[in-house]
């Protein structure tokens, strides 16, 4: 679904922004997310892709930041964490 589809679909938006301001932001934000999403499976492909007498020391790292990068997401998509 679009940015477009879903501002009109739902009418409405956050006073003092116009409708087509709120277009532009969705559809700014949603790059963003999309981004963020394809970030995260590269780092996912390059964690299944590590080998070798090293490869935890390459692992560890993209571990740590593919969480940090999922947890972003989480967060602009409004997730809590229920721990």
């Amino acid at each position: 679904m679009s940015a477009t589809s879903t501002a009109n679909r739902h009418g409405f938006t956050v006073p003092g922004i116009t409708p087509a301001d709120a277009q532009a932001v969705a559809a700014r934000l949603q790059d963003r997310l999309n981004a963020l999403n394809d970030l995260a499976l590269t780092l996912k492909h390059v964690h299944w892709n590590v080998v070798g007498p090293n490869a935890n020391i390459v692992a560890t790292p993209v571990i740590a930041t593919l969480d940090r990068v999922q947890d972003v997401v989480d967060g602009a998509l409004g997730h809590r964490d229920s721990a």
